[in-house]
């Protein structure tokens, strides 16, 4: 009985857990068809960093205290699914996706003949 309450104890906490650091954030999404027919995914992406400065965070100066860097990335596939694999693949941190907002252009389907 002891030892089954050692190992629940021990199998506690937040063994999977995701440091921000580690996460590049999805903050908005575009997809569209390209001219050969894929699907060609937008990303807007922010990596965080620390904020410096003294001990209580970023002090003094005006302008410009960001604490990261947005950009563009951008991937083609077959599917949106491809095209996310793509994109991850592209960046080192993990992609997470959580407060994407996603805009499409009007996707026409391919003629078939």
């Amino acid at each position: 009985m002891l030892t089954i309450s050692i190992l629940l104890l021990l199998s506690t906490g937040c063994w999977d857990r995701r440091e921000i650091n580690d996460l590049a954030i999805v903050l908005a999404t575009g997809v569209d068809l390209s001219e050969e027919g894929d699907v060609l995914l937008s990303a807007q992406i922010f990596i965080p960093r620390a904020a410096g400065g003294g001990p209580q965070g970023n002090t003094g100066g005006s302008g410009g205290n960001t604490t990261g860097d947005t950009f563009v990335r951008k991937a083609t596939g077959k599917t949106i699914a491809e095209a996310m694999a793509k994109l991850q693949r592209k960046l080192s941190r993990h992609l997470f996706w959580g407060t994407a907002r996603s805009s499409s252009s009007a996707m026409q389907p391919l003629a078939t003949e």
